[in-house]
């Protein structure tokens, strides 16, 4: 895991985007921006979840939406997990502004994740804040 953790205006996204688009074969990038006081914890799992599917993989868009609505957030952090330990090449996933994550249950469930990362994936979070 790596933190990056600036003031505002710093210049860490920018940062983040151009390291990002160096990206080679050796690794992929999955990008998260964290929405403006995101306190919905299923939202931002279904969009770590949409930044690190293989878009090489079809994905049926009728059935997605009732997907989404029956499940929980505990059950699309297991989802990450299972997707970042299916990954063909090593995965770097970038957490943007997660300062404004407010869910604290996402919170919680984001430190599970860290805690159970699969290898070779890696974490990288970018913050106003430690």
């Amino acid at each position: 895991m790596t933190v990056v953790s600036a003031l505002p205006g710093s210049g860490k996204t920018t940062l983040l985007h151009a390291w990002a688009g160096r990206s080679s074969d050796l690794r992929r990038i999955a990008f998260v921006s964290v929405e403006r006081e995101q306190d919905n914890a299923v939202r931002f799992w279904h969009a770590v979840l949409d930044a690190i599917r293989d878009p090489a993989r079809p994905t049926d868009r009728a059935v997605q939406p009732v997907d989404a609505a029956a499940v929980d957030a505990e059950e699309l952090v297991a989802r990450v997990l299972s997707q970042l330990g299916e990954q063909a090449v090593p995965l770097v996933l970038i957490i943007d502004d997660l300062h404004e994550l407010r869910a604290r249950e996402a919170l919680g469930q984001l430190e599970h994740l860290l805690t159970a990362l699969p290898d070779p994936a890696r974490v990288v979070l970018s913050s106003r804040r430690d």
